[in-house]
């Protein structure tokens, strides 16, 4: 248990450094749902650059598609501003196109 343990601060400690490290070039993109007064739901993207913490990019869509999400990274990071990693998680629309 204690090995187990200590590999687990050992594992944090390096995604910590790594972190810490590539921060200026780490930015991640997301989806998340907010309900309009009129029981619809309306999709935020949303880009945000680790470095200084702060939103790059967002747009609302009522039906988000692959050509909308990548044209949304697009437009996020113009000429040569993209970063060298982009953490996404699996949803169904972020990955379609991508792997």
């Amino acid at each position: 248990m204690i090995k187990r343990m200590a590999r687990h601060e050992q594992e944090l400690n390096k995604a910590e450094a790594f972190l810490t490290n590539e921060a200026k070039v780490v930015a991640s993109i997301d989806f998340f749902t907010v309900p309009t007064a009129t029981f619809r739901a309306l999709y935020v993207f949303v880009v945000l650059i680790h470095e200084r913490r702060r939103d790059v990019h967002f747009n609302v869509t009522e039906n988000p598609s692959e050509t909308w999400t990548t044209q949304q990274t697009i437009e996020a990071f113009p000429w040569d501003t993209a970063p060298k990693y982009l953490v996404r998680d699996n949803d169904r629309i972020e990955s379609m196109g991508w792997e």
